[in-house]
């Protein structure tokens, strides 16, 4: 039996504002910024035809590649460690891709950050296969997870512009890998109406619902063949909900089921991880994602037999009848 291959993979991000032309544009000296995913599956996508079947012709004759796209999945863990490059979180670097900075750069404006990423894949010598950079990846759908005994997780749905290969190593890996340590879902704290309510878990999803669209050659600013994506409008604001999982302790939320109109309750999930020493202050860098209209949708019950019963929340996450949008971020140390 032959060697086995064992392949890993090294990302580094560089993030670029996303405006009309400078989509898919890397800065001329970007910062990277390392950070060590559970899942990479970005890839170049083609889109290939196959000549119809028409009469008198009763076999397939050709096919041809029409169009090209890079798309796919990323997943991370939450870590509250400040990049020394950067001098940013990788939590926020990341948070803020997804949802912006919360000020300049909202949910609302919709001209969020793209980022290219170096992907780089090597064997089990150590030795470099394969190393390419996926440009202009905007953010579909972001998901913010975690659960009882567990860690905090984010999802990224990506759709991006272009992939190329690269020649070098951009940077080497850091030394201060120590400093890593996932944010703990004990640690996280969450508010319902002003009142701190224990959960064993939550979920918090957005969907931008970006459209993209592909024109002809000679529209495709920036590319060198046609067929690739020119623009990824968002179809008209991102959905955005939330789920939480409390203990079935009373009968107050089978009242708001009952009810034919739609309670609404603020909420505040803060998320918190270990920056160790890294940052400037405290132990702890911590996230607060302010959502000041929480719409309650679905208030379930989930019975366990010999378990506690739980009662899933279902909420959708409403712009304020204000300049606010739906998620106000505020970053800090503790």
């Amino acid at each position: 039996m032959g060697e086995v291959l064992v392949q890993h993979g090294y990302q580094y991000w560089s993030f670029e504002t996303g405006s009309g032309s400078a989509w898919g544009t890397e800065a001329s000296s970007p910062v990277l910024v390392h950070h060590p995913v559970i899942k990479y599956d970005v890839k170049q996508l083609r889109e290939v035809k196959r000549n119809r079947r028409l009469i008198g012709i009763g076999q397939q004759a050709h096919s041809q590649a029409v169009g090209k796209s890079v798309a796919g999945s990323i997943d991370l863990p939450w870590y509250g460690s400040v990049d020394a490059g950067t001098t940013v979180a990788l939590a926020k670097s990341m948070m803020e891709w997804a949802l912006g900075d919360g000020s300049t750069v909202t949910l609302e404006t919709g001209d969020r950050p793209s980022a290219t990423v170096y992907n780089i894949v090597r064997d089990g010598g150590n030795t470099q296969i394969s190393s390419r950079k996926d440009s202009g990846l905007r953010v579909n759908k972001f998901t913010l997870k975690g659960q009882e005994d567990g860690y905090i997780e984010m999802s990224f749905d990506v759709i991006g512009k272009a992939q190329v290969s690269f020649s070098s190593t951009p940077d080497a890996l850091p030394a201060d890998r120590y400093e890593l340590n996932e944010a703990l879902f004990i640690d996280t704290i969450f508010t319902l109406g002003g009142s701190a309510l224990p959960i064993s878990s939550f979920e918090l999803s957005v969907d931008f619902g970006l459209k993209p669209r592909r024109l002809t050659a000679s529209a495709a600013a920036g590319l060198t063949t046609g067929g690739g994506i020119t623009n990824l409008p968002a179809a008209a604001g991102p959905i955005t909900e939330l789920t939480v999982v409390p203990l079935k302790t009373a009968s107050t939320y089978d009242a708001y089921q009952r009810l034919l109109g739609v309670t609404e309750l603020a909420a505040v999930l803060s998320v918190q991880g270990r920056h160790g020493g890294s940052g400037a202050s405290g132990d702890y860098t911590k996230c607060s994602l302010a959502m000041a209209r929480c719409a309650l949708e679905n208030a379930d019950e989930v019975f366990g037999g010999d378990d506690i019963a739980n009662q899933p929340l279902k909420f959708a996450v409403l712009k304020p009848q204000s300049s606010a949008v739906q998620i106000v971020p505020t970053w800090s140390e503790v």
